[in-house]
């Protein structure tokens, strides 16, 4: 390498690792350093708690470096990423089972986590020790090396979402803690529409952040999934080397490199404001890039894999990315990009057919595997297994004859705008997101895509367009089949977003694969391995200073995770109780109650009667939810309580809408019970029937309560 190359190599992972932690420190919405008597910093100066995170952060290590020893003896000791995928794999293996081990189980008491650690570490050093009667002690250098790239990626983004503070985001308050809740303690069915439309998605992931929040203290919850989503920083990495060593221009530096474009990557607003949420776009990521990573290193080896391997790798990587769309079916898009990439993967027509077929076969099993549970029980119930997306085809009753789409982009778009998005997202705007962010990265590969179609156009012109053969030897550039298939795979996942969803978080991995597909583009327009480097350095670089933070809902850490202030209530009063919810009458968009109800007697049902699939749009035929609260509620013979804001508006809004229930707000009686905290302000309002009822000082005419 070349000095200039030289300088490059060893200053640019250090320069962007260093825009990260600006950014991440010096973040509006950051809440370090912590006030002396914030609970966070009294927790994080705990001897015993470091003591802890340190002991279940390395304790993994001797099952890692046995497995990065058994890779290195079984495939050479260059196998780089082997060796990383082979500790990714062991590390979420132990994690899961310290999962169900101590938090799904109830076991959090310290005896149990020293003894679950105890056991980890002798189990590791027996495997090693056995391994190193084999192969030596060589592997195990790299193998830590590994090791500690990995761990100290997760404890970079733990320390990060602390930073940030904690989780407040409006779909942890709708849905993503009531939907844990009410898995876990079997009321779907039992309450009705608490989240809206949001009750009926798959409960999986958040089950696994209920459980851990309910049983750790919350500042050592958001470090623990903050850790976790830091594995796409390695999966990232792993990437990058593997394409880019299979390059003669980048071979020489490929690690720090590949680091490089991992820390770009990575310095992300939406990736780095959903550090340690129930966003869990960025834990999606992280199953998209591992299959990313698989079909990459098998279509970069060839013929070197043997067709019944290659399958078999297909159908894992399709496993992968169907678990991630079973967890949130908007990963969906990431299996119809991979299959396009694999269909024009420049191999044999034989070959990309096979790969093709044998990746959308793992799909379904996959998909079937995190969300076959739930399917099952929404077609039992409703007679959609997807209810309520996609209703034109399933016709349930239970929703209107239309299909749900979440679609954020302005009314007023001309034709030429649907181009442009990748430039709007570059400027700071709330454009197809919850909230404002500035991003140039997608800009940036837009242009050197233009500039590489550009020019591939240019050479072809020269050619005699009736020799196809002299075409292609012609337009022949510097990628690999790996690095075509890469950039391919980003360009047609972002057009199925864009035709699809058009929310940004649902872009996370494209936009995190945007780095290294700039690199790859520069290559093949510059060609030389001077100019490419420098390049790179510049775009890497002008692509994570150019990012500006943005917040989808954080607070400062407390003693506990939900500051609700829940007024107490005696048996008599709940037994056999219902309690009708509405959100609307505030403002114009409902406010979330779903973590109010986990928290509120379980022995009351909780309807939210405001919701569409209970209160009709005025004109059109009741849908079957509706029917049924109806006849609950009137047939109901215990009492009935309303939960709704303690103000003028929401209360008039009530009154119209409990008319059809035949009921009123009391005119008498103790006054309503009210619950603070995250939710403002909310009251609990004793009903009585209207027909024993005094007249309400709120004028309720028939059919005011339809949504209008």
């Amino acid at each position: 390498m070349s000095k200039v190359r030289i300088a490059i190599a060893c200053l640019l992972p250090l320069t962007l690792l260093g825009i990260v932690g600006f950014k991440i420190y010096h973040n509006p919405y950051g809440i370090w350093p912590f006030p002396p008597e914030s609970y966070a910093l009294a927790l994080l100066r705990s001897p015993k708690l470091i003591l802890a995170a340190v002991v279940g952060l390395f304790a993994p290590m001797p099952l890692c470096l046995t497995a990065a020893v058994r890779i290195g003896r079984r495939r050479g000791e260059t196998d780089a990423v082997g060796i990383l995928v082979a500790q990714l794999s062991v590390l979420v293996v132990v994690g899961l089972t310290e999962f169900f081990g101590l938090v799904a189980t109830g076991l959090n008491t310290r005896r149990a986590f020293l003894m679950t650690q105890a056991a980890i570490i002798a189990l590791g050093l027996l495997a090693l020790r056995r391994e190193l009667a084999r192969a030596g002690m060589r592997p195990v250098e790299r193998g830590v090396r590994h090791y500690l790239f990995i761990i100290g990626s997760m404890v970079a983004c733990g320390l990060a979402s602390v930073h940030f503070g904690a989780d407040c985001g409006w779909d942890l308050f709708n849905y993503h803690y009531y939907n844990a809740y009410a898995f876990l303690n079997h009321r779907h069915g039992f309450d009705f529409a608490v989240a809206d439309k949001e009750t009926h998605f798959n409960p999986l992931l958040d089950v696994a952040y209920y459980l851990v929040v309910r049983n750790v203290r919350p500042v050592w919850g958001g470090f623990i999934f903050g850790a976790v989503h830091g594995l796409a920083v390695t999966l990232l990495f792993g990437i990058a080397y593997e394409v880019l060593g299979r390059l003669d221009a980048l071979r020489a530096g490929r690690i720090p490199l590949a680091a490089a474009c991992a820390f770009a990557g990575v310095c992300e607003p939406m990736f780095l404001a959903q550090l340690g949420t129930t966003w869990n776009d960025v834990l999606l990521t992280s199953f998209v890039l591992a299959a990313v990573l698989v079909v990459v290193r098998l279509v970069g080896r060839g013929d070197d894999v043997s067709p019944i391997r290659a399958g078999w790798l297909a159908v894992l990587a399709g496993g992968l990315i169907g678990m991630a769309a079973g967890f949130k079916l908007t990963s969906a898009t990431y299996a119809v990009g991979m299959t396009l990439a694999l269909l024009a993967s420049p191999v044999c027509w034989r070959r990309r057919l096979g790969l093709a077929a044998a990746f959308a076969a793992g799909v379904v099993p996959g998909l079937l595997l995190t969300n076959g549970f739930w399917m099952s029980e929404l077609y039992v119930r409703y007679g959609n297994p997807i209810f309520p997306l996609y209703n034109t085809i399933f016709k349930s009753p239970y929703w209107t004859d239309q299909n749900m789409t979440y679609h954020r982009v302005s009314a007023g778009f001309r034709w030429y705008d649907h181009l442009l998005v990748p430039f709007y997202l570059a400027q700071n705007k709330q454009l197809l997101s919850e909230v404002p962010s500035a991003d140039p990265r997608l800009a940036i590969a837009c242009v050197l895509l233009l500039l590489t179609g550009l020019g591939r156009l240019l050479l072809a012109m020269g050619t005699d367009w009736r020799s196809p053969k002299a075409v292609r030897e012609r337009l022949k550039g510097p990628f690999s089949p790996d690095a075509s298939l890469l950039v391919v795979f980003a360009v047609a996942s972002y057009v199925v977003w864009y035709l699809q969803f058009r929310i940004v978080r649902y872009l996370t991995p494209v936009k995190l694969l945007a780095p290294l597909v700039c690199v790859l583009l520069l290559l093949d327009l510059l060609r030389g391995r001077r100019r490419v480097w420098v390049a790179s350095a510049a775009v890497l670089i002008v692509v994570s200073a150019g990012i500006d933070m943005t917040n989808l809902g954080r607070r400062d850490w407390n003693w506990t995770y939900l500051d609700f202030k829940i007024p107490k209530f005696e048996a008599a009063t709940t037994k056999n109780g219902i309690v009708l919810m509405i959100a609307y009458g505030k403002q114009a968009s409902p406010e979330p109650f779903g973590a109010v109800v986990a928290e509120l007697p379980p022995e009351m049902r909780y309807i939210r009667i405001d919701s569409p699939q209970i209160m009709r749009t005025a004109g059109d035929e009741p849908l079957a939810m509706e029917r049924e609260v109806l006849d609950l509620v009137r047939k109901h013979q215990g009492p009935v309580y309303l939960l709704t804001h303690n103000v003028q508006p929401s209360l008039e809004f009530a009154a119209k809408s409990l008319v059809r229930y035949d009921l009123a707000l009391t005119t008498a009686g103790p006054p309503p019970k009210r619950i603070t905290g995250w939710c403002r302000d909310l009251g609990l309002w004793r009903l009585e029937r209207r027909s024993a009822a005094a007249p309400s000082a709120v004028a309720a005419a028939p059919g005011d309560h339809l949504i209008r």
